[in-house]
């Protein structure tokens, strides 16, 4: 997630803090890895079938930071998920009394040492307890790279849990939306952005529900410069990264426009509509023609693929789904309310410029129109680039 002003942003803040770093010549922390007290995930599935042992209520879980050495602080062992953004392994903690995860990120986050502190104050600013985000337990660099440890859950992600085009049945679908929404909202509470919203970073537990993964990752690797220099110059790692995140990146973020809460609610739409009909809302051979289909596309009714589902989910998803950030709901809980038909808290509007709904006053419509107008161009600008540079 991307954070925007919150956590411990320095090494001296972590220190004041009490959080470990790494010290000055470089060597290791010799701290063992703490588990994450009170964590849903401590009740996750693990093969060993264990409850991890609970840290007192008024200690909060903070990520230890500095150096990991592999061999002596941790042995890789099984692959449990390949991304384009980096592989997670089941990894024996030499210190502790149980396996973690850990997953190394690309070589890009490593390239130098600025990059190294960025990603892991990135993590850090992003770390905070909610039942619905599984939380990092270490960051830091392994050999060549960068490396976070979370608890290890032994479940699939989104995709996997839902084969067949992940389509499910409405209930269970909201039993998986509402508390990501809950966690998404709650990290915009915090200034805190996601950034990166897709089936691969929803982990689908049997006893914790859905589990929200990758917070901080978008910013530490800072994904929306990666977007924007793969836009321009195609690079393997960026564009792997850009074809698994395409169909869930909104409109403004193809302009290079930075991720907001707005794009993160406009990702779980996506993967709302996916879930309630079995496909794409938008859907493409190529990431040239999806970019299209972002801008300037007619937002399809779910009902339309799948008949038994309510107009209040077709208003609900193409409100979330809406060209201009301005336009979508106000919160993403208020999506999900809106989806289940429930009608959403009053609209405090503390900006009347910056949001817009079904009730627009005529006298904005023009203004609506002026700003539709605008995202098209946009689209059709940033639309060039992407086939001169998907097809040279």
């Amino acid at each position: 997630m991307t954070s925007k002003g919150q956590g411990l942003s320095t090494r001296e803040d972590r220190r004041n803090a009490g959080v470990p770093v790494a010290r000055g010549d470089g060597s290791a922390l010799s701290t063992p890895t703490r588990s994450v007290s009170g964590h849903p995930a401590d009740r996750a599935e693990t093969k060993a079938g264990a409850a991890a042992p609970a840290v007192a209520a008024d200690r909060p879980a903070r990520p230890l930071v500095g150096e990991m050495r592999p061999g002596l602080d941790f042995v890789l062992g099984e692959t449990l998920r390949r991304d384009p953004l980096g592989v997670t392994y089941r990894t024996r903690d030499v210190g502790g009394a149980q396996d973690v995860a850990v997953t190394l990120y690309h070589a890009a986050a490593a390239s130098t040492q600025v990059a190294v502190e960025r990603f892991q104050d990135a993590i850090l600013m992003a770390a905070f307890e909610h039942p619905a985000i599984l939380a990092v337990e270490r960051v830091g660099r392994w050999r060549t790279q960068v490396a976070v440890t979370r608890r290890l859950v032994y479940a699939p992600t989104l995709g996997e849990a839902f084969p067949r085009g992940m389509r499910c049945d409405f209930a269970r679908a909201l039993e998986v939306l509402r508390p990501i929404a809950e966690a998404l909202d709650a990290a915009h509470g915090r200034g805190i952005i996601h950034g990166d919203l897709r089936p691969e970073a929803i982990l689908v537990t049997r006893s914790a529900g859905p589990l929200l993964v990758g917070c901080g990752v978008a910013e530490g690797l800072d994904l929306n410069t990666l977007l924007v220099a793969t836009l321009e110059r195609r690079t393997e790692w960026g564009w792997a990264w850009l074809e698994a995140a395409a169909p869930y990146l909104a409109p403004e973020r193809w302009r290079g426009v930075p991720p907001d809460a707005r794009s993160d609610q406009y990702a779980l739409a996506v993967i709302a509509f996916r879930l309630l009909t079995g496909e794409l809302p938008f859907a493409a051979e190529h990431v040239a023609q999806l970019a299209e289909l972002h801008h300037i596309a007619v937002i399809p009714r779910p009902s339309a693929r799948r008949a038994e589902l309510t107009p209040a989910v077709d208003v609900a998803i193409t409100r979330a789904l809406a060209k201009v950030a301005g336009e979508r709901f106000t919160t993403v809980t208020a999506f999900i309310e809106g989806l289940s038909g429930r009608p959403s808290r009053p609209l405090v509007v503390t900006n009347p410029a910056s949001v817009s709904g079904p009730d627009t006053p005529q006298r904005d419509r023009p203004r609506r129109r002026l700003l539709v107008g605008a995202a098209v161009v946009g689209g059709a600008l940033i639309l060039a680039a992407i086939v001169a540079i998907a097809f040279r």
